[in-house]
């Protein structure tokens, strides 16, 4: 083979190669963006949950009912707290997950008497947060 040739020849094989290369850097450069526009989308919903019971302005006493749906998509867990009194975004308890939401079980003796405002906070999987309204229930144990 000539010299000439096998230049010429080389010098298309570089050209080739580096098309082939510009062009899977653009698919690569396609796909993360792809990737990006996924998680912003999951990344920006945050798991919001709203509290069904108690319902606010109502008396408790005993176990009392804690419910919670979801308003958005992703929530994966909720949980409970109290303010008022001495207590402030105190746990109280945590949702178990049912067809309807997440429930559970508050034993308002824990507390004493008094106002006091439950909120409910839901989580998604990457551990981010949200919190509901609150509703103010009036504990009044025997």
């Amino acid at each position: 083979m000539k010299q000439r040739q096998w230049r010429r020849l080389m010098s298309i094989a570089v050209v080739a190669s580096l098309f082939l290369g510009l062009a899977a850097l653009g698919f690569g450069i396609e796909d993360l963006r792809k990737i990006n526009d996924i998680n912003k989308r999951y990344v920006s919903t945050l798991p919001t949950v709203s509290i069904a019971a108690p319902t606010s302005g109502v008396t408790v006493s005993g176990s009392s009912a804690l419910d919670a749906v979801p308003v958005g998509p992703k929530v994966t867990a909720v949980d409970f707290l109290l303010t008022g009194g001495s207590y402030h975004d105190a746990k109280i308890a945590t949702g178990k997950l049912l067809p309807f939401g997440f429930s559970a079980v508050w034993q308002t003796t824990n507390v004493p008497n008094g106002m006091y405002e439950i909120t409910s906070v839901g989580y998604n999987a990457l551990g981010q947060s949200s919190q509901s309204a609150n509703v103010i229930v009036k504990v009044k144990n025997p």
